[in-house]
């Protein structure tokens, strides 16, 4: 491990080594070099992969469990029903609302019981004013970069004869969007920020800079861009992988902007980022269904 905790010798408080100074008295640590890491949530780093886990592959196992009990309800209300017709269920709006409702739910309660002892680490950078404008210039960039892109590659592609409508992560998000709008502000305008950037930004990028910064912003920004690719599109066509494939940079830059907000503004910058980029986009969605486009 290449960071420990260490004692202050002023007044002899442990604290993370990743610190500059100690959070008790503000004594300059031993070793200056540690100066970037001011601005990051300093959980131990058991509990930094607890996070990283709990975000991801307990949401996995959470959507899991929530779908074989709401396939479990479904049968007993419907004794004649043919797995065809199960399947059809939970491809209905108010199945994949409740299914990712109950999911996020769970995964924010869970997270926050491995947060418990580090609260005062989150809260800590929301008392700097010049943090959330760090968030603000980042969603400025991430959206000044998604338009650029979409210009010039998204331009290329249709004019190729590709539809580039909606891949299936932004499908499923709309349809729950169009039927429930204001609870779907709440969920993924809110709630799914906070839980994304608890899992890749506190845990994931936090584990990896650990070791060496470059490597946590490559790894936490590839497998924040990889859990929005839909992998079952290799087996849907040439179209859908297209769709997936043109999507992909699309994620791993904003992985990479918002952990660029999170290392010089911390955690309120980047969730600042995360949050008026969904808020946004829901609030856009909203517009268009109403509007019949």
């Amino acid at each position: 491990m290449r960071f420990k905790n260490q004692t202050c010798e002023n007044c002899g408080k442990r604290y993370d080594g990743l610190l500059s100074s100690c959070p008790e008295c503000g004594t300059a640590s031993p070793d200056r070099k540690l100066k970037g890491f001011d601005h990051y949530v300093h959980a131990p780093i058991y509990r930094q992969l607890l996070l990283f886990f709990g975000g991801w592959l307990g949401f996995q196992l959470l959507a899991l469990i929530i779908q074989l009990i709401m396939g479990v309800v479904w049968k007993a209300d419907h004794p004649g029903g043919t797995a065809e017709d199960l399947a059809s269920f939970f491809k209905t709006t108010d199945a994949l609302f409740l299914h990712n409702g109950l999911s996020y739910l769970f995964l924010i309660g869970a997270l926050a019981l491995i947060l418990w002892s580090t609260w005062k680490e989150i809260f800590k950078s929301f008392k700097f004013a010049w943090a959330p404008l760090i968030g603000l210039l980042g969603f400025a960039a991430t959206t000044l970069c998604n338009i650029l892109y979409s210009v010039s590659v998204g331009n290329i592609l249709k004019a190729a004869g590709f539809n580039l409508s909606e891949n299936v992560n932004e499908s499923t998000v709309r349809s729950i969007v169009a039927a429930y709008p204001w609870f779907s502000l709440i969920l993924f305008g809110f709630i799914g920020p906070f839980c994304e950037e608890v899992t890749y930004r506190v845990g994931l990028l936090g584990f990896f800079s650990r070791f060496n910064k470059p490597l946590g912003y490559i790894i936490s920004s590839v497998v924040f861009g990889l859990i929005h690719f839909d992998f079952t599109c290799f087996a849907n066509g040439t179209n859908a992988m297209v769709i997936e494939f043109y999507n992909l940079p699309q994620y791993l830059g904003a992985g990479a902007l918002m952990a660029l907000t999170y290392d010089f503004g911390g955690f309120s910058a980047s969730l600042t980022t995360h949050t008026i980029n969904n808020v946004y986009s829901v609030i856009m969605t909203i517009i268009a269904t109403r509007n019949g486009s």
